[in-house]
């Protein structure tokens, strides 16, 4: 119905399957993008780090996690192009799965302007993928400081062990005045079946085809909480899930996530905090990997066995 949806077809270009190489990608705007495969089982992580844009949302350093067929970590759809509206919250930090600081996310203009391009900045600072696993660190500290200039350091870096572990630690450093830490975890529903469950240490999210457990390790207290945005119902109904650690100048906060198939056990996960070496050993699907991080050192060194 558009001389858009036009389609061109060259006979002469041979077709070929994408190969390793485009597994996992560095985009020249920061944006991370690894991936198993091609297929609907095929996990892929994405990490967004990088500039602002135009037309953009306030989701520096924020993840999503597909497994098995299912989005498990979600960055919702449908976000108001206007202020006035009520879904315009989707646009910001705390409807991306990220971090917030005192419950506010990193600077984001107000609406006022359309969706023009924010002031935020993240970087990736390191970056190492492989065939079986993949180290990406990103700062996004002067993003978080433009709303609280007592911010000091805000990194994320993420562990991927294919095809279904993940592994993501945050560090939140403040200069001389103590703040709460919360990461929002989104939980995709646009059919209505996208569920969540919470315990003492961690979460489950489940969908029909799949589910992700969430074990969270910090040395602080920490509380759980689920919610919804303030969304009206016929736009939609976004439920997320809030890890919210207590007040600290310095916030050491690992997640450790396994994906599995409807019908199918987790593995086990076994973690500690203690000093500047956390470990944790994780045994899912066939995988056993101990895993070290330097929590101390700004890009943690990690240790995979």
């Amino acid at each position: 119905k558009s001389h858009y949806g036009l389609v061109w077809f060259d006979p002469s270009v041979e077709i070929k399957k994408p190969g390793l190489d485009l597994c996992d990608v560095r985009f020249t705007n920061d944006v991370i993008v690894s991936r198993t495969g091609w297929g609907e089982q095929d996990s892929v992580v994405a990490l967004r780090s990088g500039w602002p844009a135009n037309h953009e949302h306030a989701d520096r350093n924020s993840i999503i996690f597909k497994a098995y067929g299912e989005r498990l970590l979600h960055d919702p759809f449908k976000a108001a192009y206007s202020y006035t509206l009520p879904h315009w919250v989707l646009r910001l930090t705390e409807a991306h799965t990220a971090v917030l600081i005192n419950g506010k996310g990193h600077q984001y203009h107000d609406g006022h302007e359309g969706t023009n391009a924010s002031w935020a900045e993240a970087k990736v600072v390191f970056y190492r993928p492989s065939e079986h696993q993949l180290i990406v660190s990103s700062d996004a500290t002067e993003a978080y400081r433009l709303v609280n200039p007592d911010v000091r350091f805000v990194r994320r870096t993420l562990l991927f062990l294919k095809p279904d572990i993940l592994l993501v630690f945050d560090r939140v450093k403040m200069g001389s005045v103590k703040a709460k830490v919360q990461l929002r975890f989104q939980v995709y529903n646009g059919d209505g079946k996208g569920e969540s469950d919470l315990n003492k240490s961690g979460f489950l999210i489940k969908r029909p085809l799949a589910s992700l457990r969430g074990t969270i390790v910090t040395p602080t207290p920490i509380e759980l909480r689920s919610g919804k945005h303030a969304v009206p119902s016929d736009i939609g109904v976004y439920p997320f899930i809030e890890v919210e650690a207590n007040e600290s100048l310095d916030h050491h906060i690992l997640s450790v996530f396994t994906a599995q198939r409807a019908g199918k056990e987790h593995g086990t996960v076994f973690a500690t905090s203690s000093g500047s070496q956390w470990r944790a050993k994780i045994e899912h699907n066939g995988q056993v990997k101990n895993v070290s991080i330097n929590v101390d050192e700004d890009v943690p060194a990690i240790t995979v066995s």
